[in-house]
């Protein structure tokens, strides 16, 4: 499995965060905003995903209205049960 961070595959932009915090949201934006061009899908793999606040939950819902918008697909992968119950917590549905 691929480590990077962000990293495109074909059509797909690919997201593997170890964190979605305040702190690191911004060099997300960026790197998401860099390599949108082309794609169709955005896939966001929470598996080594250890920490999400409330700037990470905001960041993938303007994700999903981004996709609504332009037409791509949306996919939020590998959950782990502390992030679900999280979403859960403030009414977000995966």
């Amino acid at each position: 499995m691929e480590d990077k961070k962000v990293y495109k595959l074909n059509t797909a932009l690919i997201l593997n965060p170890i964190s979605l915090t305040l702190f690191d949201i911004t060099e997300f934006k960026e790197l998401c905003v860099s390599n949108l061009d082309g794609c169709k899908t955005i896939e966001i793999n929470l598996e080594k995903t250890k920490e999400v606040d409330i700037s990470g939950f905001q960041f993938i819902k303007s994700l999903e209205n981004y996709c609504e918008l332009n037409g791509l697909e949306i996919k939020i992968l590998n959950t782990p049960d502390l992030i679900k119950t999280k979403f859960e917590n403030i009414g977000v549905s995966l």
